[in-house]
């Protein structure tokens, strides 16, 4: 199969197309979800809105409990038979990928599927989960009327990012907060409510106008203290307009990541880079491989024969990411950090001990999807590892006797200061 390519004006335009070519852009194809598929969309159309808590520590399972009792267990291994029904169900989908012609189709413009799932969510689709998520007002979840409950229905924002409360605090001093990848602003308004610091600014961005303008018309929209525009995280021009090169403390990427193509992961480290502050963090939070949502795929979803990416019924793009993917990304270790693996968020580079690995380490692993310009990035460019975690959940649906076995990953790093460099 060819390897996925990003379109340009060079290759395809809209334009180019005859008339019912030009239509089928207009109305790009979809493919039927039904079963187990529609049940892993579905969730991740949840996580997008209100995230995916994490438990540090959490609920585990042991041989004497009975799954059944509870709706949630953390720390769940996998044993080689799991690893094996993983493998082969990403051998199934390699077999029926997603054809070249399309994948160009899905790259040109990616924004523009993300468009029509926001619009979605404007037309009702799911407004009452954004109401949950954001304003509190969703019977599921206890409202967002304290930084108590928001923290509680977002523990790992709390547990497992303690920079986004120091900054926030009366005390802080002059801080900056973006979120990419911000949606309807889930992270971006709550942060905002709660926030007791008079010289914190927050900047929300994402390439979906929808989203934008979601952001925009919510009621707790202050233009004195946030802005919010369209912009692509690996946009090749570079920082938006509203945001200074190096003026940021803290940079959100909270399931955002995964939208890119691996040929646009150099460029967006590029910019997440120029717009750091020495001494600066990520805060990430994103798919891992062999989640549910993965191995659920059916065929013509597959995108790249690494496995890794995706192509959604509604056109939306998602990468399920390996852990040593991350560490290729984003750079070197801090100095004594903890290169072992990890589950669970455990902290990794601040003098924690990592939890036992609960899977085999791979003495021939595969080589790293990474562009060249990763790797060959000077070492003057690179973020020092504070934390990269696996967590590995099992969900259950009592009501259902469903199973659902999800991984993430989550992790922190820092841009050195300048005498580290």
């Amino acid at each position: 199969m060819a390897s996925p390519v990003l379109a340009s004006s060079s290759t395809w335009t809209p334009s180019s197309l005859s008339a019912p070519e030009a239509d089928e852009q207009q109305h790009p194809p979809r493919v039927r979800r039904v079963g187990p598929q529609l049940l892993a969309d579905e969730l991740v159309a949840e996580e997008l809105i209100a995230g995916a808590p994490t438990v540090k520590g959490g609920r585990e399972l042991t041989t004497d409990r009975d799954p059944w009792t509870h709706n949630a267990w953390d720390k769940i291994p996998w044993d080689k038979e799991q690893q094996q029904q993983a493998q082969a169900a990403i051998e199934r989908q390699k077999l029926d990928a997603v054809p070249s012609e399309l994948q160009q189709i899905y790259n040109a413009d990616p924004a523009a599927y993300w468009d029509g799932f926001y619009k979605n969510v404007k037309g009702g689709g799911q407004q009452q989960q954004l109401r949950g998520g954001i304003m509190g007002t969703d019977t599921r979840s206890p409202g967002i009327d304290s930084p108590d409950n928001f923290f509680s229905d977002r523990a790992w924002l709390r547990n497992e990012f303690p920079e986004l409360s120091d900054a926030i605090r009366s005390d802080a001093g002059p801080k900056t907060i973006v979120e990419i990848g911000c949606g309807p602003g889930n992270t971006l308004f709550p942060l905002y409510s709660f926030n007791e610091n008079p010289q914190l600014s927050l900047h929300g961005y994402d390439f979906s106008k929808q989203a934008v303008d979601l952001v925009l018309a919510n009621p707790s929209f202050n233009p004195e203290h946030l802005t919010s525009s369209v912009w692509d995280l690996a946009s090749p021009s570079g920082l938006p307009p509203t945001l200074a090169p190096a003026s940021v403390d803290i940079a959100i990427l909270i399931f955002c990541f995964s939208a890119l193509h691996p040929l646009q992961w150099s460029q967006a480290f590029e910019n997440l880079h120029a717009m750091l502050k020495p001494g600066g963090v990520i805060l990430f939070r994103d798919y891992g491989r062999n989640d549910m949502a993965q191995l659920r795929f059916k065929k013509g979803r597959l995108m790249d024969t690494f496995g890794g990416l995706y192509v959604r019924g509604d056109g939306t793009r998602v990468y399920f990411f390996e852990r040593d993917e991350l560490l290729a990304i984003f750079g070197r270790l801090k100095e004594g950090a903890l290169a072992t693996k990890e589950e669970n968020g455990q902290a990794n580079g601040d003098g924690g001990e990592p939890i036992a690995d609960s899977e085999e380490t791979n003495p021939n692993p595969k080589p790293i999807m990474a562009p060249e310009a990763i790797a060959m990035r000077s070492k003057d460019k690179r973020f020092e590892l504070l934390q990269l975690g696996v967590d590995r959940r099992l969900l259950l649906n009592r009501k259902k006797m469903i199973k659902m076995y999800r991984v993430w990953l989550q992790g922190r790093w820092r841009k050195p200061l300048g005498k580290e460099v």
